[in-house]
């Protein structure tokens, strides 16, 4: 299984800001990528609905995939990788 061997190598951004191709550093220190993302509606802790994100991710290095469900506010850790010319994190290249 891959893990991030320290704490510091990731940034946070909010789950409406995550991109297919983002990699996430996940609760447990798993490493997914994101490969799908679909708007939906969430149930509130506090009660009724909001607007949200289901981000379908596929470990790297492992066999392991999943789907979790965030409000668009949720905080989650992109980890710090090398960004790929014209990904959303990374440099763009001039045309």
């Amino acid at each position: 299984m891959t893990r991030v061997p320290h704490p510091t190598a990731h940034q946070p951004a909010a789950a409406e800001q995550i991109r297919a191709g983002d990699v996430l550093v996940l609760d447990d220190g798993t490493i997914g990528e994101v490969t799908v993302i679909t708007p939906c509606t969430v149930r509130l802790p506090a009660g009724g609905y909001g607007d949200g994100v289901a981000l379908w991710w596929a470990q790297r290095g492992g066999s392991q995939s999943g789907v979790m469900v965030r409000r668009n506010s949720d905080v989650l850790q992109r980890a710090a990788h090398p960004a790929r010319p014209g990904h959303a994190n990374g440099p763009r290249r001039e045309q």
